[in-house]
């Protein structure tokens, strides 16, 4: 193995019996608490676009890593926009852009020496969904009466947060583990009730600001949005949570009303330029 060096976008680490290499990537699939190692086009590409775009090669470990990042050899500061794609269609693409070098942002969690845990976002194509809670919406803006592109909505259930994102469509597939089931199935004054009537309670909510980048630092760092859930009231109140019964066994599907899709809105005005 190479020995671990500095070089421009970070420390770097050695994942074969190659050179060190400058960035690793480890995809990582939150359903199921694992690595997503298998299906991914990972590129680079320094920003605005002058330099065609470096593919990441994949270790043994299923580790996406590069073994140089475009730009000058020296340490002169560039925008580095990274990319990652699910040939499958299990996940949503991630497009993260960062000047190198520099501080990483949160949403890249650090793992070792160069190496960093990128977390994806399901898909509404996604099917290994067996024996797990599933969400499912399309959020719809209601001022703009165009889908929420880039918005996130998170389920809150037995103590636990679960957060989706959707697609350019406004579409969302939120899978997540059943809650923990803590007290005996017994209705008040009757037996037991049977697991397949089950409901926990749940809180969602969104963060929504109109985003037009589809950067994913931009996305996470959204401020919190409002949900309409009865566009028929006269005025309809926008809040900021709703609170619904998650049933066992089979999917959820969230609606305003009678509307086909769940109404939102940003909880602040739009940045300019972002709407």
């Amino acid at each position: 193995m190479g020995d671990s060096q500095t070089l421009p976008g970070g420390r770097l680490i050695s994942l074969t019996h190659g050179p060190p290499v400058a960035l690793g990537l480890r995809l990582w699939d939150p359903l199921y608490d694992r690595q997503a190692d298998e299906g991914f086009t990972v590129t680079a590409q320094l920003d605005p676009g002058a330099v065609r775009p470096v593919a990441a090669l994949r270790s043994g470990a299923g580790i996406y890593f590069f073994r140089s990042l475009p730009g000058p050899p020296d340490d002169s500061p560039r925008r580095v926009t990274f990319r990652v794609v699910d040939q499958r269609a299990r996940f949503l693409p991630v497009t993260l852009s960062l000047t190198l070098p520099g501080p990483l942002p949160g949403v890249l969690e650090p793992e070792g020496p160069g190496l960093y845990r990128l977390r994806l976002f399901s898909s509404v194509l996604r099917t290994d969904l067996s024996a797990m809670a599933v969400v499912r919406t399309q959020l719809w803006d209601a001022g703009t009466d165009r889908p929420a592109a880039r918005a996130l909505l998170t389920v809150t259930a037995g103590g636990e947060r679960h957060t989706g994102l959707t697609d350019d469509e406004g579409r969302l597939c939120l899978p997540f583990p059943y809650p923990v089931l803590r007290r005996p199935l017994l209705a008040e004054g009757a037996g037991p009730v049977p697991l397949h009537q089950h409901t926990w309670p749940a809180e969602v909510t969104v963060a929504y600001g109109r985003l037009v980048t589809p950067d994913l630092a931009a996305i996470l760092g959204q401020a919190p949005g409002l949900i309409i859930a009865d566009p028929d009231q006269d005025p309809p109140r926008p809040l900021p949570t709703r609170t619904i019964g998650l049933p066992f066994g089979t999917e959820l599907l969230l609606r305003s009303g009678r509307h086909p899709a769940l109404l939102v809105q940003p909880g602040t005005p739009a940045a300019p330029g972002d709407s």
